[in-house]
Parts: structure tokens; sequence; C-alpha cells
């Protein structure tokens, strides 16, 4: 079991590295939605892909600072696979995330969140950052559902996020060979 959680744990500083690096929040656009992005680094046990999707993108505007991205993210090594949901939340005050609620359809998924990372960036922003494996049976239903909402809690009740229907299919086929 150690094995599994350094593993997970490697691989979630990793990408938060990747995506803080490579994806300004600030000036990104929405032109990334729902796109397949695959990538490989290699480890000391071998070579670790990565496959993602992002799937909901707000980005900090001048009457609010706060921005947020929603990614599905595929990680594999070896025989080992990890099915993940990952947030990045930027913004003046704290969230102290805890929890995220997943509807695909009529089925609701809780997964509780363990040790998001969180600081304090430039100007006072801060930044939380988290992922959290899907269940199973979320997985089974997002290749082939037809609505996704998702909300995350903290201190306060996060808003509903609901999904863009045009973006239900992409998510659909970016489960399938799973």
């Amino acid at each position: 079991m150690f094995g599994r959680k350094f593993f997970l744990g490697m691989l979630s500083i990793l990408l938060g590295i990747i995506i803080i690096g490579c994806a300004s929040m600030g000036s990104s656009s929405n032109n990334d939605l729902f796109i397949v992005k695959e990538s490989s680094t290699n480890d000391i046990k071998g070579t670790i892909y990565d496959k993602s999707m992002t799937i909901y993108k707000r980005s900090p505007t001048m009457s609010s600072i706060w921005g947020m991205d929603i990614s599905f993210i595929q990680r594999s090594s070896g025989d080992i696979t990890a099915n993940m949901i990952y947030v990045l939340y930027l913004g003046e005050d704290w969230r102290f995330y805890d929890k995220i609620q997943i509807k695909i359809d009529n089925n609701l998924y809780e997964i509780h969140i363990d040790n998001p990372a969180r600081e304090v960036r430039s100007r006072g922003t801060v930044l939380e950052q988290f992922n959290a494996i899907l269940p199973k049976p979320a997985i089974n239903n997002l290749k082939n559902c037809s609505s996704i909402i998702i909300q995350i809690d903290g201190k306060n009740r996060g808003e509903p996020i609901q999904i863009a229907p045009e973006g239900i299919s992409k998510i659909n086929s970016f489960w399938q060979n799973n």
C-alpha cells in the first residue's frame, strides 16, 4: 500500500508543478476546454503517462480576482492506473476545500479531499489545489452520461458548476477506454 500512496503523492506534486508552470490562469481562455492532452515523464520506476482534459475554467477578471480550473486526469505507470479529478483555485480568500460532490445524471458521488496544497501567492492572492481519486462507478457513469454537475465545498458551500452540454460527449469519449 505504501507504493501506491507514494506513487499517487509524487504524481500529485508533479501534476501541480506542470499545471502551475504551464497554465497561467490570468491569460488562459476557454479554447482549451475539452481537449485531451497527453504527456509522459520518466520516473525511477519507469514512465508515467498522463492524459488530461480541462472541463471547467474560470479566469480572473478585472472585477473578480478568483479563477478556477477543473480537469479529469488518467495517470498510469506500469500496471497502476489512477483516475482523478484535479482542481486549482486562485483567489483573494481561502476556501479550505474539504469535499467535492459530482452528480453524474442522477448518481451523486461525494469525495473527501485529503491534504490540499495551499499557499499565499503574490499580492496576497491564495492558491488551493488538490486531486481526488474518482470512484470506479463514477468513471463507468462518465462513459455514457448526459449531465455533470460539480460542487466543491469548504468553509463555504460552493456554487454548483454545470458542465456545458457540448462537452459531455467529449467527456464520454475521454473515459471510454478506461
